[in-house]
Order: C-alpha cells, then sequence, then structure tokens
C-alpha cells in the first residue's frame, strides 16, 4: 500500500495506530513540522495536500487503482 492508498482509508475511518495518528499530526502540523514529516512521509503528506488543496480527485488519481474504498470515493464525491 502507497501513502494515497493509506490516507485514502483514513478517511473513511479503516485506519488504526500509527497511520491514524501520523495523519492527525499531518492535519495539525505548521509549516515547518510539515516539511519535516515530508522528509520521512512524502507520500502520505503529498495526500494530504491533494485532498485538502485539490480535492479528492487528485488523490483519486494516486490511490492504487484496484484498491476497495476508491469506487466508493469516485461515487461519494461524484468523481465520474
Amino acid at each position: 500500500m502507497n501513502g494515497y492508498d493509506l490516507f485514502l482509508e483514513f478517511q473513511y475511518n479503516r485506519s488504526g495506530g500509527f497511520f491514524s495518528t501520523l495523519f492527525m499530526a499531518i492535519q495539525l502540523a505548521d509549516f515547518e513540522n510539515l516539511a519535516r514529516l515530508e522528509k520521512g512521509f512524502p507520500e502520505e503528506v503529498d495526500a494530504f495536500r491533494r485532498w485538502s488543496h485539490e480535492g479528492p480527485a487528485a488523490l483519486a488519481e494516486k490511490v492504487t487503482p484496484d484498491h476497495p474504498l476508491l469506487e466508493r470515493l469516485r461515487r461519494d464525491e461524484n468523481l465520474e
């Protein structure tokens, strides 16, 4: 699974433990700390930026095509 897949799972409350905490930290981070997080978790930070600045369609472009939640995202966000 890549960072975009993990972020999608976070959006649908399907992640837990480490990645839930990581994505919460990414959402709360200031510019400096976000840059630090990006050094270790570049895909996860990019996934957050895509979702929050460009929208769900930008995230969907990077999610693994056969991810089970991708169709739900497309349906929920009217991306088709």
